[in-house]
């Protein structure tokens, strides 16, 4: 992490955010790239508003982030009440 972006998290922003994050799985493939990098880069393309391709590499894979991004997103929505749901 050479390069710090006004978008990236200070230690003290990610000591926070990392309890609500999901935790690796003890079984399966374990992660090759930091869920930190993956937040980093989530709050890059919403500040920017680049598209995803446009990701610099030094967040990692960009359908990583993509991917994970997405799994996030459906399941915060997946856990709000239904009426809620409409956005």
């Amino acid at each position: 992490m050479s390069t710090i972006y006004p978008s990236s998290l200070s230690d003290a922003e990610w000591e926070g955010l990392q309890l609500h994050l999901p935790t690796a799985r003890t079984c399966g493939r374990p992660r090759t790239h930091s869920l930190r990098d993956s937040v980093d880069a989530i709050f890059y393309v919403l500040r920017t508003h680049c598209p995803w391709r446009d990701l610099p590499e030094r967040y990692g894979p960009r359908m990583t982030v993509y991917n994970r991004f997405n799994r996030w997103a459906k399941r915060v929505r997946s856990d709000r009440p239904r009426s809620m749901n409409s956005w």
